[in-house]
């Protein structure tokens, strides 16, 4: 979770916006059974934009620490003057502050990795039983939060994590000599745990992936 940039307003001396965000991803792949991928990454950055005398003034940086919002907040209040000077327009931005908080991290009991790798098994062992003569199948787990951060000199504030993950499948059998693949993934909005809760649920899907897939290749 990030955390509190309300300290930060003291540094507005015009009118800014103050934006935090973290993006974080996850995948885990398996091919044919074995776990081939497994990796995650969190990305952050923090940006400021300033408005002053019909100038608008902006400064990004992708390291996120109070020295570097210390700093990107100067940095865009100056190129605003800077520019606001060029303009010499005495504008007054209309306010309309706003508070929201959108969060939607899941209630739910926390599922590690491995619990996510035995799930993502029991759907390839599934279909490595029901569907032998394919030549290959991929079951993989996709996850993308975003979180984000924003603190408005007229007092607006807004928080939000909006996630999102899926579980794809794909399937490739041999035809006349060629290979043929089709595959779909399945989930949304959500995190992990409010999406999945039983292999089992999926296996529908995964039947009519194959009987797409069998139309394909008779063309």
């Amino acid at each position: 979770m990030l955390g509190d940039i309300q300290s930060f307003r003291s540094l507005f001396s015009k009118y800014t916006e103050l934006r935090v965000q973290e993006n974080r991803t996850g995948y885990l792949t398996l091919l044919k059974g074995d776990l081939i991928n497994n990796t995650s990454a969190a990305i952050k950055g923090v940006s400021a934009r300033v408005f002053d005398q019909g100038g608008w003034g902006f400064c990004s940086n992708s390291v996120v620490s109070c020295n570097s919002i210390r700093d990107i907040i100067k940095e865009a209040t100056s190129n605003a003057s800077f520019l606001g000077r060029k303009k010499s327009n005495n504008i007054i931005l209309p306010s309309s502050a706003g508070q929201s908080r959108n969060t939607f991290f899941t209630d739910k009991k926390h599922i590690t990795d491995k619990e996510k790798i035995a799930f993502l098994k029991e759907i390839d062992q599934y279909i490595l039983n029901k569907y032998p003569g394919l030549t290959s199948r991929v079951v993989s787990h996709f996850v993308l939060e975003m979180e984000k951060q924003l603190l408005t000199s007229d007092n607006g504030e807004s928080y939000s994590m909006i996630p999102r993950a899926g579980i794809g499948c794909s399937m490739t059998l041999m035809k006349n000599g060629s290979p043929v693949s089709l595959g779909d993934a399945f989930g949304g909005f959500g995190q992990f745990e409010d999406l999945f809760s039983d292999p089992s649920l999926l296996y529908p899907e995964i039947d009519t992936i194959y009987e797409h897939l069998m139309k394909k290749a008779d063309g």
